[in-house]
């Protein structure tokens, strides 16, 4: 018999790609509207000329959403439902770093329940969603195969996990082209925000044989190749291993969560509406410092020689704040 912490969870429904240049197969797959969820940076760069050109090219219509500014709130949230309702769209594309996916995931929750998203605090979130693809830029945050989104409720000054199977977007693009023209600074916040995410499925009670072997596989990753994709954004080769890590990583907190570093940084990024890869940084130290003394237990095979021999050079101090 198996228990529901068992059961490794990939939807059969949901399609993981990974390519150089490949952002085709969202068009025209899943809907005749689309709403395009996103920054205004990001509708800059050629990536975005490339998805828009694609969608032209099949004939499906999108409305362009940019109200993503910063890490979301709910107050963007009602914004991006509102020009979804307005427009007729039928499905939604996030693209750009973690706060465009999780945007575009909470949007589809109100398009198809409604409410408000702070209603679903602490619910399992279900029903019929828009499809969703996802599109990201950076290596780090892996909502794009997550449960999971994060959202800031404005009134109350917290950040809201909300979660629920339904939030697995049913499309990611992850291509490390697309992610050659992040500066250094989200290179690295990404990076250690996927180290994180790999460390802490790893030592999450809710762990199990597959989750910790794609945690392990993603944290020799990241210390061989963030130094280099930090040190040098165009090596697509570690620029490519780098989204997959961030992907393994994603898929290991999607089975087996995150734990206390997560839970601590949540209300400093709250209070201080700063990137979520930074308020994690400073509760490393502590939090880590209990793993490896062996006081929570968890960290034995990140001390092995296949992992100790890994280049360990260090992202410049002041890039981590």
């Amino acid at each position: 018999m198996y228990d529901e912490q068992s059961i490794y969870r990939a939807p059969a429904d949901s399609d993981r790609l990974r390519g150089t240049g490949g952002s085709s197969p969202i068009a025209g797959q899943h809907g005749t509207h689309a709403l395009i969820v996103t920054g205004q940076i990001v509708v800059t760069l050629p990536c975005f000329q490339s998805l828009t050109g694609l969608l032209e090219a099949q004939g499906v219509q999108y409305t362009v959403f940019t109200g993503i500014t910063d890490e979301p709130t709910d107050r963007m949230i009602e914004a991006g439902t509102a020009a979804y309702r307005d427009h007729g769209c039928d499905f939604l594309i996030g693209i750009g770093g973690g706060s465009p996916l999780d945007a575009m995931k909470a949007i589809a929750v109100l398009a198809a329940c409604g409410g408000s998203i702070t209603d679903y605090m602490g619910k399992e979130i279900s029903g019929k969603l828009p499809p969703m693809a996802a599109i990201p830029t950076t290596a780090g945050t892996g909502s794009e195969a997550t449960q999971f989104t994060v959202i800031t409720d404005s009134e109350q000054g917290i950040k809201m996990l909300l979660k629920g199977q339904v939030l697995v977007p049913q499309l990611a693009v992850v291509d490390p082209a697309l992610s050659v023209s992040a500066p250094k600074r989200i290179t690295a916040a990404t990076g250690l925000d996927a180290l994180t995410h790999a460390i802490e499925s790893y030592t999450s009670r809710k762990r199990q044989p597959l989750t910790d072997t794609v945690a392990l596989a993603a944290v020799k990753r990241i210390f061989r190749y963030l130094p280099t994709a930090y040190s040098n954004g165009s090596d697509l080769t570690a620029r490519s291993e780098m989204v997959i890590a961030a992907l393994e990583a994603g898929m290991a907190i999607n089975n087996a969560s995150v734990t206390l570093v997560h839970g601590m940084s949540r209300p400093i990024g709250a209070c201080s509406m700063c990137p979520t890869a930074f308020p994690m940084q400073c509760c490393w130290k502590n939090v880590w410092t209990l793993h490896w003394r062996g006081i929570i237990p968890g960290l034995p095979p990140l001390q092995e020689p296949s992992v100790r021999q890994i280049p360990q050079r260090r992202i410049p101090r002041r890039q981590r704040h």
